[in-house]
């Protein structure tokens, strides 16, 4: 991995860790919604199919993570495989699960310093 990518990895985790935060507050709702107010998920969905704009930004998301796991990160080739299997089989957990800590991040930028 080359050295500038290598440099932006904090500021690139950081962007992604926004993101799942933002997708997470909304799913979190969308499941509130669908078992406190059955009545007002049953009207999003037939007005604003609710239900397709989740599972494609769903989709999305877990699409942009897996590419960053792939192409970004200076991790071992199994370790992004196990990656992988993680946050397709375990969805919004599986993405918090994958995501590196501090520590993490500082261990692979650190051959940079």
């Amino acid at each position: 991995m080359n050295q500038a990518k290598q440099t932006k990895l904090p500021s690139h985790i950081f962007r992604l860790k926004i993101l799942i935060s933002i997708w997470t507050i909304l799913f979190i709702t969308y499941l509130v919604i669908i078992y406190a107010n059955t009545e007002l998920w049953l009207k999003l969905n037939s007005l604003y199919r609710s239900d397709m704009l989740f599972t494609v930004i769903n989709i999305t998301v877990t699409i942009i993570i897996m590419w960053y796991n792939w192409s970004h990160l200076p991790i071992e080739k199994e370790k992004k495989i196990e990656n992988t299997w993680m946050i397709l089989f375990l969805g919004i957990i599986g993405i918090w699960l994958w995501l590196p800590n501090k520590k993490e991040i500082s261990e692979m930028t650190k051959d940079v310093h």
